[in-house]
């Protein structure tokens, strides 16, 4: 049967991912802005089309909870720590093109037409520019968003996102993966592989379907996983104590398990710099200040001063106008913050600024 009743069925939540926001409304949750439909409706309207963004607004075409389309087999996924950019792996029709992917909006990434690098997936004869799905089993809409590449392609089969680390200062764990880890995107095969892979934050630039990414220049990260005991990652997960997780599944081409289980990878090196006697700016100019010491704005003009957990719910909220200097220790006592990783956001008429704050 074709996938094209749920992979590229902008109105099925099958073959890709949805995005909600879990509360105590009547439904039990309420739909984030920026999802698939209204995304691809503000894209298509810049384009003059008004007509094909009357279709991405209508929520009998595309269901509200859709953030991704065009997948296959995406059973993995990570969200960034601070970021929320959203990075998985994909199984594809051939077992050779996997792929994984990070994006930080919605897309359409290929599937049932296209896999890897907008390969085909068979002589359909469709544009990855302007696909279309013609099926009678489509409810959706028929004129699909451009297919986006894999962000890594061909890596390993059955590719597997791991998780993004983000580097705790507050935390006192000397088993911790170290700060040179921060921004790294472990990605994994189930045979054993595993690679670092640098994400780059400071850009806006996407490159295929999300952020630049720059496989590390070891490559493999972990040597002689296929040697040792652990033979068949299926899950990956850094811990409360900054300590890698791993769930082991230590089987032979999906055959019976031999020894499953969860192994702890730990740091034994003495790598965990931090002097809170220095002033640690984050940002090539110094008009904004997010260090362990608290938040400075040095911006004429109004502002808005944000801490959200990592799970993305507002914990406090300041409004301001010119330079302020919201010392850490006010903020904490004003949020009941316990010690932790958290994101602070300042929005000024400039643009914004997201760091990771570290609470002691």
């Amino acid at each position: 049967m074709s996938a094209e009743w749920g992979s590229s069925n902008t109105h099925s939540l099958r073959g890709g991912f949805f995005r909600i926001h879990p509360d105590d409304s009547p439904k039990g949750y309420t739909i984030p802005a920026g999802n698939f439909g209204p995304y691809w409706a503000d894209q298509f309207e810049k384009q003059g089309n008004a007509t094909l963004a009357a279709q991405y607004r209508d929520t009998s075409k595309v269901l509200p909870e859709v953030y991704v389309k065009g997948e296959r087999s995406n059973y993995s996924c990570a969200v960034h720590p601070t970021k929320r950019w959203l990075a998985w792996g994909t199984v594809n029709y051939n077992s050779s093109q996997d792929e994984f992917n990070i994006t930080n909006h919605p897309i359409f990434s290929g599937f049932p037409y296209f896999m890897a690098n907008n390969d085909a997936t068979c002589n359909h004869n469709k544009s990855a520019a302007k696909p279309t799905n013609n099926s009678v089993m489509n409810s959706g809409v028929t004129e699909l968003p451009p297919a986006i590449p894999g962000t890594l392609n061909n890596l390993v089969n059955v590719a597997i996102g791991g998780p993004i680390y983000s580097f705790d200062l507050s935390l006192n764990d000397p088993n911790k993966f170290p700060p040179h880890f921060d921004n790294k995107w472990l990605v994994h095969g189930f045979y054993g592989n595993v690679w670092g892979v640098t994400v780059d934050t400071t850009t806006s630039t996407l490159k295929s379907s999300g952020t630049p990414v720059k496989m590390d220049a070891s490559g493999g990260l972990f040597t002689g996983f296929g040697s040792t005991m652990i033979r068949t990652p299926a899950h990956m997960k850094y811990g409360k104590d900054g300590a890698l997780y791993i769930l082991n599944y230590d089987g032979q081409r999906y055959g019976a398990a031999i020894n499953p289980g969860v192994v702890r990878v730990i740091y034994k090196g003495t790598c965990h710099p931090y002097d809170p006697s220095v002033k640690i700016a984050t940002q090539p100019y110094q008009s904004i200040w997010i260090d362990p010491h608290g938040i400075m704005v040095k911006e004429i003009g109004p502002h808005v001063v944000s801490l959200y957990d990592l799970g993305g719910h507002r914990l406090w909220v300041a409004e301001g106008m010119g330079a302020h200097d919201y010392k850490l220790a006010d903020i904490r006592r004003e949020a009941s913050l316990k010690p932790g990783l958290y994101l602070a956001r300042v929005n000024t008429p400039n643009g914004e600024t997201s760091r990771r704050l570290s609470v002691f």
